[in-house]
């Protein structure tokens, strides 16, 4: 049960520091494509936050109807890509956020996995 704790809390935590991480870096560094990357890991894991945490909103107001889960298993296709996009970003980038970015796409990969796996 922790581990479900840990990625509902680490999942926003690990984005946030990204972005902060993203925000204080050295700007007269040419765009490289290594940057680029780890720009678009960066994106894609805040993404698949938003989907995952909008779902999580949208069951809460909703109750817990064969509909939602539904939509829980078609966003799930979704995030398992943006997931995939952020790890290679993560991998492929270059700059300080890479690890924090890492972290959050393994941590929404863990949102996304039906609790019975776990």
């Amino acid at each position: 049960m922790e581990i479900i704790w840990l990625a509902l809390i680490g999942t926003p935590v690990s984005t946030g520091l990204a972005w902060w991480l993203w925000s204080k870096r050295d700007r007269s560094q040419p765009h490289i494509l290594r940057t680029r990357l780890m720009l678009m890991g960066l994106v894609t894991a805040s993404m698949n936050a938003l989907i995952y945490y909008s779902w999580l909103l949208y069951r809460l107001i909703s109750g817990g109807h064969s509909s939602v889960w539904m939509l829980k298993t078609s966003l799930a296709d979704i995030g398992m890509c943006l997931v995939v996009l952020a790890l290679a970003g993560a991998i492929l980038g270059k700059g300080s956020p890479r690890i924090p970015i890492a972290i959050c796409a393994l941590l929404g990969l863990v949102n996304w996995v039906p609790i019975a796996i776990l």
